[in-house]
């Protein structure tokens, strides 16, 4: 009896001192699988404490995530794991974005050349120069500072040197014809080199092959059979290709950015069917957060989608000083 109570006690302990993070009743959104051994930190901080871990292959929990973290739960412990070592490839409510997506609220043109920080405040690191003419698809406004994308993290550009802002409709299904339904942006280097020039001139013209283009209802679309194939003859150059997380030389490099833009753009809509679509490899591409990127090139890499609304999509394209800017409209572009 002495014993059964001691029992009975020690458990008791053991809850009391539970931290408070391992109470959480939050659902499961999403799993997936560590890709390598992992740590899950109090706070989405990799100095802060460490409360549990992942093995390689061990199945993981996602609440929810940011651009580098993920809340995770492990055994009733909830705490945060890095983003780039977690392959997510489940969905488990069908009601929830799809992972990885980042749901912007509106759209701007850049009127003045301006600088872009790595906080809003201009003290803080110099990202890039954006040139006027550039068009962004903005997470948020505040104070005076509009977030956007920047490879893995979010940029800052004071909203002085933005015009033209319009809202992206929240729900594609009420939105009025003409409205914008889904935007995205990616950055892209710019230099002399070669490569780099051939690299540029791909995006341009993949974009062009894009631009306009009309996607109508119940209508399948391949990207490879639509943009490709990425020959000479079609207009593209020889440019860096990332293959498996390797760069080498070939002939259409960049075209993985356009389609990687054009897929985050998709995601944001629940009336599209991604049909195929790959990642370059663990680690993705780095001007797209972590597993959300989308390779083409061949049959075995291809960004393939359905339209299952009832309503065309037409879509804009803009690359301009290496800003690459696509955009989603209900039935027509005013």
């Amino acid at each position: 009896m002495r014993r059964t109570v001691c029992i009975i006690l020690l458990i008791l302990s053991s809850v009391a001192f539970m931290p408070p993070a391992a109470l959480c009743d939050e659902p499961i959104v999403y799993q997936g699988k560590a890709a390598t051994n992992l740590s899950i930190r109090e706070k989405p901080d990799s100095g802060s404490e460490r409360l549990a871990y992942f093995e390689t292959g061990e199945t993981v929990s996602v609440i929810s995530y940011d651009l580098e973290w993920l809340k995770v739960v492990k055994n009733g412990v909830v705490g945060y794991a890095m983003r780039k070592y977690v392959d997510v490839d489940k969905k488990l409510d069908p009601s929830a974005p799809t992972y990885g997506s980042l749901q912007n609220k509106h759209v701007a043109v850049v009127i003045n050349d301006a600088p872009m920080f790595s906080q809003p405040n201009t003290n803080s690191a110099n990202l890039m120069n954006v040139k006027r003419g550039a068009r962004l698809a903005i997470a948020a406004i505040k104070d005076g500072w509009a977030s956007v994308l920047f490879n893995r993290q979010f940029g800052y550009i004071h909203a002085s040197n933005l015009a033209e802002l319009e809202p992206i409709a929240p729900n594609p299904l009420t939105a009025a014809a003409g409205s914008i339904i889904s935007a995205f942006e990616t950055s892209y280097t710019l230099s002399d080199a070669p490569l780099i020039l051939g690299r540029i001139e791909n995006i341009r013209v993949a974009c062009a092959y894009m631009n306009g283009a009309v996607v109508r209802p119940n209508e399948r679309k391949s990207f490879n059979s639509w943009i490709g194939p990425y020959t000479r003859e079609r207009g593209y150059m020889e440019a860096p290709v990332l293959i498996n997380g390797t760069t080498v030389p070939g002939s259409g490099g960049g075209t993985c950015q356009v389609s990687t833009t054009f897929y985050n753009a998709l995601i944001l809509l629940p009336g599209i069917t991604i049909q195929a679509r790959r990642a370059h490899g663990a680690q993705g591409a780095a001007y797209a957060p972590y597993g959300v990127d989308s390779a083409v090139g061949n049959a075995q890499l291809d960004l393939a989608f359905r339209n299952d609304y009832d309503f065309p999509i037409v879509i804009d394209t803009y690359a301009v000083e290496g800003i690459l800017y696509i955009a989603l409209y209900k039935e027509f572009k005013p």
